[in-house]
C-alpha cells in the first residue's frame, strides 16, 4: 500500500525549528535553528517593549544546512508563542544567509506580523514573500532574527515569547529539498 503524499509546491518548505536553548557554535548570540523540534521544557524570551524595536533572538541553522545552491522565491511562514502583559506588539522576522563561518551575510527577506494583544500564550503567524530566488552554495546556513515592536500607546509592556517543548516556534522556508542534519552531521565524521 502506497502511504499518505506529502505537501508538493509552495507547500513543501522545510521546516526549521527555533530551539533558544541550544548557542550555535557561530557565537553564543546565535540560537540553533534546527530541523527536528526540541524537547527542552519551557523556554522563553522575555523582553520590555517600548517604543523603538526590540531584539528577541536570532537562530542560525548547522554548517551546510541546508544544503542547497538557491533559496526559491515564494513564502515564508512564521509562528511563535507568545503574549503581551497589557497593549499590543509587531513582530518582525529578518531571514538570511551567511556563509558556514557566518560570514558574507546576505538579507532574503523581512516580513512583520500583524498586531496582537494576547494576555494568554497563542499562536502568532505571519508569512513574508521573497520575489526572487537568491544564489547559494551547499556550505550556506540560514539565519533567522527575530525583533518586537509596542504598537500601542503608554508605557512599556513585557513581551514573552515560548520556544520549543510543548510551545514549538518556527520558521516554514521555501527550500523544499537539501541536506539534512544528520546527512551533514555523517559527513563531517567521515
Amino acid at each position: 500500500p502506497q502511504g499518505a503524499q506529502g505537501a508538493v509546491g509552495g507547500n513543501a518548505g522545510k521546516i526549521y525549528y527555533f530551539t533558544q536553548s541550544q548557542a550555535s557554535d557561530l557565537d553564543n548570540q546565535y540560537k540553533k535553528l534546527l530541523e527536528s523540534p526540541s524537547s527542552t521544557v519551557g523556554i522563553t524570551s522575555v523582553v520590555t517593549l517600548n517604543a523603538t524595536e526590540a531584539f528577541i533572538s536570532e537562530f542560525v541553522t548547522e554548517p551546510s544546512v541546508p544544503g542547497v545552491l538557491s533559496f526559491p522565491a515564494g513564502n515564508y511562514e512564521f509562528l511563535v508563542h507568545a503574549s503581551v502583559s497589557a497593549g499590543s506588539a509587531t513582530f518582525r522576522s529578518v531571514i538570511e544567509k551567511c556563509a558556514s563561518d557566518g560570514t558574507g551575510i546576505t538579507t532574503i527577506l523581512t516580513a512583520t506580523s500583524g498586531q496582537f494583544s494576547n494576555n494568554t500564550t497563542q499562536e502568532i503567524t505571519w508569512t513574508g514573500v521573497s520575489t526572487v530566488a537568491t544564489a547559494s552554495t551547499v556550505g550556506d546556513r540560514l539565519i533567522t532574527k527575530l525583533y518586537a515592536t509596542r504598537t500601542s500607546p503608554g508605557a512599556n509592556i513585557t513581551l514573552t515569547a515560548n520556544f520549543e517543548d510543548q510551545t514549538q516556534s518556527y520558521v516554514k522556508s521555501t527550500i523544499s529539498a537539501g541536506r539534512s542534519e544528520e546527512h551533514t552531521s555523517e559527513l563531517q565524521s567521515r
